[in-house]
Order: C-alpha cells, then structure tokens, then sequence
C-alpha cells in the first residue's frame, strides 16, 4: 500500500508513482491532479520469491490552481519498505521401531517414534501433539517425555518444547499389544499443530501414521501315557507316550522340532509313528513334525520298554517342543511337558515241600505233612493271596492245615487269602493227610497254585503251581510156627 501526500502548497498535476520489484519499474500514473495537503492512498500487489527491500518514488510537478505549470522543478520523495520472505514448516514421521519386520505378539511391547523436523527458516514455537490409536488392540504403557493427557485411544502432550530452525524433536511411545489384528494391519496416528512466532505465519497441522500387526501365536503341548494305563508298567512291558501339538494360535507354525528326554535306567527306546529322525541313550528326536496350520494338530506315539523298576516311586518323561513362525510373525517360545511312570518288578515264588515223612515213603495209615510256602520276592505287595491244593484222594484224605483250609472237598483244598504279604516277606501253610492207600512204590504228586493280587495301580502277576512228590507204601508180615516131628501124637519123656 503506497500512502502519497501531497505536503505543499501547490497543486501537483501529475503525479508519478515509481517501484523497483526484484529489479523491475512498475510505473503508476495518478490522473488527475493532488491539491495541496491531499492524501492518496493506492495498492499494488506483486509476488515475491525472496525476502527484498521494495524503493517506491514518487515524482510531482507543481502548477497554479489553472493547472498551469509553474516555474519551479519537479517535487520527488522515496521511500523503502523491506519485505521478509519466510517459508514456515516442518515434517511430522510416525515409526515404528519395535518390533521391526514382523508382528508384535499379543502381550510385547509396540514402541513408535514420533519426530518433529524444522524444515523452514522460522522457529517453531510451540509443539503439541496427539496421538490416537485403536484400544482394542493397544494400551498406554509408557513414553518420553510423558504424555500430558492420557484416554483410552489418545494421548496428548501440550506442548513438546519449541523447535529450532533445521531442528527435530522426538516423542518415544510404548504400548503394549493386548489383541491380534488376526494378521491385518492397524495404523496409530499423530497429529501435530504448530505454532510459530508472533509477527510469522502459522502453519497448517500435519498429520502421520504408522502401520502395526499383531499376532496371537500359541500352541498347546501335551504327553500322555497311554499303555499301559492307570497301572504301573511291568519290567518287561512295553510302555508308550502320545505326543501332540495343537496350534490354538492364529498363526501357521512353519517347523516344528519335538525331544522327547528319558531316563534311560528305566526305558529304553523301541519306536515311534513318525519315526525318529535321531535317537541317543536317554534322547529321542524329531527334526520336524510341521507344518501345522491354525487349529490343526499333530501326534507322536513313541514306544518304550521297561527295563528296570523305579521302586514304586514316579519318574518323568519330557517332551520339548520348538515351533518355529514365519518370518513376518513374532516368535514362540518352546515349551515342555511331563508325564509320570511306574515300573514295578512283582514277582513271587511258591514252593511245596514234603516235611513228614523224609527220605522214605509213607505208611498207609500214617499222617503225610506237606509245607506250602509263598515268597514275595517282587517289590510289589501283594493285597490278597489265594491258595489251591489239588491231591488225589485215592491215596490221601485231608485231616487238617495250619491255617486251616476254608474249603475242603475231597482231592481239593481252598484258602481264600493267607495275604497280605508285603516285598520281601513269606508266608507258609502246613497240610496234613492220612496216607489211605498203597501208590505200590510209584511216586505221585500233591499240587499247589498261588494266585496273588497286587493293587489296582500296580502290574499283575500270573498264577504260579508247584509240585511235590510222595510215596505210600503198606509193608505187612505173618508169624507162622509148625510141630513137625512127632507128628499126630505126644512126644515121650527124652
């Protein structure tokens, strides 16, 4: 805006307005004449591409109030007005800086970066930001500085100090993932309104925004002993595991390596369905059992035998299993699972012994003693123990047993339970039978049959018998005396 005064005391017919812009004469002609003390006012716009100082001239030829040219030279004035060129602005980047190439897990910590640059050649005054983001999925953890205002879904900070030209300043923000984006991605985004200086121009806020996933990686490991079940395993007997991975995650496990660990005093390795890619003393391993999409599983059965007891004390197997994600997922830490044992050795012997008569063989009529012996030589207890006696009731019948018989049939004898009896422990019955009849020098056999029952969580034992031979005899003689001489008649005195 040029103000032009006419400050004396003639008419001014004409009036010529000069400007030099970047360089250039923009003559202005006033028409009409400028009376004295008349102010005239006149706007001119240009553009400017750099700060300038801008020279207006103004030129006046004084004339009589006919308009007449007066004797006298021209009247001129200049005046400068200097123009400062500014270009306020600045940059705003939102990143995401952990973690970096993949999804976060639901549960890990998301941090981004927020940076403000200075990118003009005026001071930014003031910085305030807001940051939005979608509660579903994050919470506020922390950041730095601290945020002014927290909400759920925003954070906002009043003012995160004044910036310099060509500066930057930078907000740290931490969340933490609480929900799977089900592998779709989300965005967090920052809002900044600037302030300038007075006497500057402001500018415009600038928003940005940074992209995040969040996964919910996950599988469930178990081992089960299924054979044999809900009892010890017997020395001897084959013992299998059932291995199984689920992926109950929303994530495709890539690979997975499975190490099943034993003790190897008490199992030794058979087989498995897969087989095992590698197996050592005490180690079984499988290099990769995956792919396993979401919601899907897979199994191992992995056979052992029992080769020695562990003295009725339980012993572990454990499974290690080691999936792997892709690349653009977050991790999943291995994880273990354990199975209880049992191995137990029962074991028992039964023996019957002929005690009465010895060394010969019984006389009909006579009593024939016979000891049932059982001896729990296993290191399982046995909970009852049942006793059958067979005989042949030609040759003998029952008189009576120590303790007694609770069934008594003729050729059978029946003991219900002469048990408990604990490892390591024995226990006799002594049978006595009348010897009725001669077995003409030829041995028979009295048989015993000891059916122990051990507890429900321990391995059966199998009957066991035992023999005992005897013999019965019936030795007998007549006395005979006969007169031969004199015959038919007394002798004579001498």
């Amino acid at each position: 805006t040029y103000e032009v005064r006419n400050t004396g005391n003639t008419v001014l017919t004409p009036v010529d307005i000069g400007d030099d812009v970047l360089g250039g004469i923009d003559n202005i002609f006033f028409p009409d004449n400028m009376q004295p003390g008349e102010v005239r006012y006149y706007t001119n716009t240009v553009t400017v591409f750099n700060s300038v100082t801008n020279i207006a001239t103004a030129v006046g030829l004084p004339t009589d109030f006919k308009f007449r040219p007066l004797p006298i030279d021209p009247v001129e004035d200049t005046n400068d007005a200097i123009v400062v060129l500014v270009a306020p602005g600045y940059t705003v980047a939102k990143t995401l800086t952990a973690p970096l190439g993949r999804a976060a897990g639901v549960g890990e910590t998301i941090s981004f970066e927020i940076t403000v640059a200075n990118t003009s050649d005026v001071q930014l005054a003031t910085v305030p930001l807001t940051d939005t983001f979608d509660a579903t999925y994050l919470t506020y953890q922390s950041a730095i500085p601290p945020a002014d205002v927290v909400l759920p879904g925003s954070l906002s900070w009043t003012n995160i100090g004044s910036v310099d030209i060509g500066a930057s300043t930078s907000v740290v923000v931490n969340f933490t993932a609480v929900s799977s984006t089900l592998s779709l991605p989300e965005t967090n985004t920052v809002l900044a309104t600037h302030t300038t200086p007075p006497g500057f121009p402001g500018v415009p806020p600038r928003t940005n925004q940074a992209p995040y996933e969040i996964s919910d990686p996950s599988f469930v490991l178990t081992k089960t002993l299924t054979s044999p079940f809900g009892r010890a395993a017997q020395v001897g007997e084959s013992v299998v595991f059932t291995l199984s991975v689920s992926n109950n995650g929303d994530v495709a496990l890539s690979t997975i390596p499975v190490e099943d660990l034993f003790d190897a005093t008490y199992l030794s390795f058979v087989s498995a369905i897969p087989p095992a890619d590698s197996n050592a003393v005490g180690q079984v391993n499988w290099d990769d059992i995956g792919p396993l999409p979401v919601g899907a599983s897979t199994s191992i059965v992995a056979t052992f035998t029992a080769v020695a007891s562990t003295g009725s004390g339980l012993e572990t197997n454990l499974v290690i299993a080691s999936p792997t994600t892709p690349p653009t997922e977050p991790p999943v830490p291995p994880q273990t699972n354990e199975v209880p044992y049992d191995i137990s050795s029962p074991g028992f012997t039964v023996v019957k012994t002929l005690t009465s008569p010895t060394g010969r063989a019984a006389a009909v009529g006579e009593t024939v003693t016979f000891s049932l012996t059982v001896a729990n030589t296993g290191d399982v207890d046995f909970v009852s123990l049942p006793l059958d006696d067979t005989f042949d009731a030609t040759y003998l019948v029952y008189q009576s047993a120590t303790p007694p018989a609770d069934t008594s049939i003729a050729g059978a004898l029946s003991w219900t339970d002469i048990g408990p009896l604990a490892s390591g422990s024995s226990t006799s019955v002594v049978v006595n039978f009348i010897a009725t009849a001669s077995t003409f020098s030829l041995p028979e056999t009295n048989t015993v049959v000891a059916s122990p029952t051990v507890p429900p969580t321990e391995p059966p034992v199998p009957p066991q018998t035992n023999d005992e031979p005897y013999e019965i005899s019936s030795p007998g003689y007549l006395v005979v005396k006969t007169l031969t001489s004199p015959s038919g008649r007394a002798a004579a005195v001498g």
